[in-house]
C-alpha cells in the first residue's frame, strides 16, 4: 500500500451517514423457518434470527449498516432483509465515501450504554472520524478484507486441526480398549484369576450391605471366554481377556447425601459442586458437610450418560447420577476408559445405570495390565490435550 496520505479530515459519522428507520421492513409472523428464502435480521450478536417468506417490505438498498440503537452493535449488510424490531437506525453512506470504511472506523469507536436511551441521535451520529481520499478508504479496504480472510482460513485449519485430534484421542481409546497399544508382559496374571478374586470381592461386599447380588450371583461367578471369541470382536488374540458385566466391576452409591444446599457459589470456597455434563464443574461452596471424598471415583449422569473421572472431593447439584466405584482388583481409570467407548442413543427420558449401562459386557484384561494402559492412555491424551489448549 502506498504511504498515508496527508489529506485526511475530520468529520462527524452524520456528515456522511444519514439514516432509515427500520418500521416498513418489520416482519409480521416471526415464525420463521430455515427453507424460506428472507433473513430476518438484528444488529446484535445472533445477527440473522430466522428466515421469512414474507414477499413484502423487504430492504434492498443495501449496502447499508444497520446499527442498534440501545446497544450499538452494528452490521455491515450486502443483502436484502427484513428486521424483528424498531430498536434500530437503517444507515445508508454518502456516494463519495466507501460505506465499509465508515463501517471499520465505526467499531473502533466506544460508547458508555449504561442508559436505556436510543444512541444513534444523541451520541453516535455526532462522534468524530478520520477519513482519507477515497481512493485510499478502498485500498484499506482491501486490505483489511484480504486479512480477515487469512484469519478466517487461519480459523479454519485450527478447527480442522481440533477435529483431528478428538479423532486421535477416540482412536487411542479404541486401540488401548482392544490390546492394540501395550503389549502384555505374558507372566501377567492370567484373566480368569482376575474374575475369581472380583467374585470374592463382591460377595464381601453384599455381606457388607454395600451392594445387593441375587441368590444366581452369589452361587457363580462369571466364567471367562477362549480368546478366539474376543479376536472375532476385534480384540488383540495375544492379549488374555475376560468378560464380565459392567455392573460386576462397579458399583453406585446415590449421590443425595451430598447435593449442596446453598448454590450461591463463589470461587474463593473451596469444595467444587459438580456436574456429569459439559459444564463439570458448576462452581465452590463453602458448605463443610456433605462432602463425598472417597476418590477417585465415575460421576455417570443417569438420564444423559456423560461421565466425568473425579480425583478430588466435591459435592453435586443434584440426584440425577450415580457415583460409580470400582472392585479392588481393576483400575477405575481403565474402566472409565471402556465405559468412553460405549455408545448408546439415549432419545428417551429414563434412568439408564440400572436399566442399560450395568447390564452390558466389559472386557478386561489382567490388572497390571489395566495399569500399564491406564498410564500409556494418559501420556497420549495428555499430550493431545495440552496441543488442544494452545490451539484455543
Amino acid at each position: 500500500m502506498d504511504e498515508k496520505p496527508n489529506i485526511w479530515e475530520i468529520i462527524k459519522l452524520d456528515d456522511v451517514l444519514y439514516y432509515e428507520q427500520p418500521t416498513p421492513y418489520i416482519v409480521n409472523d416471526t415464525k420463521y423457518d430455515d427453507k424460506y428464502l428472507t433473513p430476518v435480521l438484528t444488529a446484535g450478536k445472533s445477527f440473522i434470527l430466522g428466515y421469512t417468506d414474507e414477499k413484502f417490505g423487504i430492504f434492498k438498498n443495501f449496502p447499508c449498516i444497520i446499527f442498534d440503537d440501545f446497544t450499538t452493535d452494528t452490521k455491515y449488510v450486502d443483502f436484502s432483509f427484513k428486521v424483528k424490531s424498531s430498536a434500530m437506525k437503517i444507515l445508508h453512506c454518502n456516494t463519495s465515501v466507501n460505506i465499509k470504511f465508515i463501517f471499520y472506523s465505526i467499531q473502533l469507536l466506544s460508547c458508555n450504554v449504561d442508559t436505556h436511551k436510543r444512541f444513534w441521535i444523541s451520541l453516535y451520529s455526532q462522534k468524530n472520524i478520520y477519513l482519507p481520499p477515497k481512493s485510499y478508504q478502498d485500498k484499506v479496504v482491501n486490505l483489511i478484507e484480504t486479512l480477515f480472510q487469512q484469519v478466517d482460513a487461519i480459523e479454519e485449519e485450527k478447527q480442522s486441526l481440533l477435529k483431528l485430534i478428538d479423532k486421535a484421542k477416540n482412536k487411542v481409546l479404541d486401540l488401548a480398549m482392544t490390546g492394540k497399544l501395550v503389549k502384555q508382559d505374558p507372566n501377567d496374571e492370567p484373566a480368569s484369576r482376575l474374575l475369581e478374586k472380583i467374585f470374592e470381592e463382591k460377595k464381601k461386599l453384599a455381606k457388607e450391605g454395600k451392594i445387593k447380588l441375587s441368590k444366581d450371583e452369589l452361587l457363580s461367578p462369571p466364567t471367562s471366554v477362549d480368546n478366539d471369541y474376543y479376536q472375532k470382536m476385534g480384540y488383540d488374540r495375544d492379549i488374555n481377556w475376560c468378560q464380565c458385566d459392567i455392573r460386576d466391576v462397579l458399583y453406585y452409591e446415590q449421590p443425595t447425601v451430598y447435593i449442596v444446599k446453598n448454590t450461591r457459589y463463589n470461587d474463593n470456597f473451596k469444595t467444587p459442586v459438580l456436574t456429569a455434563g459439559k459444564s463439570f464443574i458448576l462452581g465452590y461452596t463453602d458448605e463443610i458437610d456433605g462432602i463425598y471424598d472417597k476418590v477417585p471415583c465415575i460421576i455417570f449422569d443417569d438420564f444423559t450418560t456423560d461421565t466425568k473421572y473425579v480425583d478430588f472431593n466435591f459435592k453435586v447439584k443434584s440426584s440425577a447420577m450415580k457415583i460409580l466405584k470400582n472392585i479392588t482388583y481393576t483400575n477405575i481409570k481403565y474402566l472409565y476408559y471402556f465405559i468412553k467407548q460405549i455408545e448408546i442413543v439415549n432419545n428417551t427420558h429414563k434412568r439408564y445405570w440400572i436399566s442399560d449401562f450395568s447390564k452390558r459386557k466389559v472386557i478386561l484384561p489382567s490388572r497390571l495390565y489395566q495399569d500399564k494402559v491406564v498410564q500409556v492412555v494418559n501420556d497420549y491424551l495428555n499430550s493431545l490435550n495440552q496441543i488442544k489448549e494452545e490451539l484455543n
